[in-house]
């Protein structure tokens, strides 16, 4: 779903932040805001928000970010940097990508149980073990 007019950006729904919807100017924090989209996407096999334009903007805009389904074991530290990343004010996520980095690190570092993070602690992102063989997305 991508819309462009010669006085828009092409963009996808989905991913962009609040400020976006609001025709504030963005910054580079909207890149934060996608990247927490992508991150819920890739741990719950859905985007937070689906529906209408006139749905996605409210949701992004106003609504809280669902929590991840409790069946994944996603430890409460990565789901809060994920949430972090999704705020609704921009002052209120990650100045930059390096913060945001560092405190997905500390999350993964932290013992929280038996989570997927930290199953994939210390292996390699692509191996043979684990790879999906019947994605959800």
């Amino acid at each position: 779903m991508e819309f462009s007019s010669t006085a828009s950006v092409v963009c996808t729904f989905f991913y962009l932040p609040p400020e976006q919807w609001q025709g504030i100017t963005v910054d580079h924090r909207a890149d934060i805001y996608s990247l927490g989209i992508t991150l819920y996407q890739m741990f719950s096999g859905h985007v937070p928000f689906e529906g209408s334009i006139g749905d996605l903007f409210r949701m992004h805009v106003q609504e809280p970010v669902p929590s991840m389904p409790a069946h994944l074991s996603i430890s409460n530290e990565l789901e809060s940097v994920v949430r972090r990343a999704l705020a609704k004010d921009r002052d209120d996520s990650f100045e930059n990508m390096g913060e945001m980095a560092d405190a997905i690190r500390d999350a993964l570092a932290r013992p929280s149980g038996t989570s997927a993070a930290a199953e994939l602690q210390g292996q390699p992102f692509f191996s043979e073990s684990r790879r999906i063989s019947n994605p959800s997305f």
